[in-house]
């Protein structure tokens, strides 16, 4: 007589979900890891007419992560992969391959045939220093497109400020 096979480990919960989300934020990002991430977004969840758009700077934290890596990133994917899950359209600029324009964002947000309905910002402390970052922001204000903040925990960054 076989064993019964092992029962099936349990969905985490999306509270389990956020607690490794941020415990996954408090470590360094790689290069590796945030191209991975980049390839990823990149080849799964392109979407011409997203009805959510994700503003985040990189917020790199001086002497632990890579250059043009850090913890914007991470909170992005996140969370357009559980909206994906949900079947809701995103765009970030983690859909923006290296050497493309990251202007393209504006078009999504505000472009012809923009399906766009919110902005989500993700809040840190290189947001601010961030130009791109402002002009997402103004491009929705602009076109009252609703824009939605969320903050991730307090990150040191490096001196540049820069995205």
């Amino acid at each position: 007589k076989q064993a019964p096979p092992p029962a099936a480990k349990p969905a985490p919960t999306i509270q389990q979900e956020v607690e490794q989300l941020y415990a996954r934020s408090r470590k360094p990002v790689s290069a590796q890891e945030g191209q991975t991430i980049r390839n990823l977004m990149i080849e799964s969840f392109t979407n011409p007419f997203p009805s959510v758009v994700f503003s985040y700077a990189t917020g790199n934290r001086q002497d632990m992560d890579e250059v043009g890596f850090g913890p914007g990133m991470i909170y992005t994917e996140f969370l357009a992969r559980k909206l994906h899950e949900t079947g809701i359209k995103t765009f970030s600029g983690l859909h923006v391959d290296a050497g493309e324009n990251w202007e393209v964002i504006l078009s999504k947000i505000s472009g012809r045939g923009s399906q766009c309905k919110v902005l989500v910002v993700i809040l840190n402390p290189a947001l601010y220093l961030s130009k791109p970052c402002l002009k997402e922001i103004y491009t929705a204000l602009c076109c009252k497109k609703i824009p939605s903040c969320l903050r991730g925990p307090s990150q040191k960054m490096r001196k540049t400020g820069g995205p």
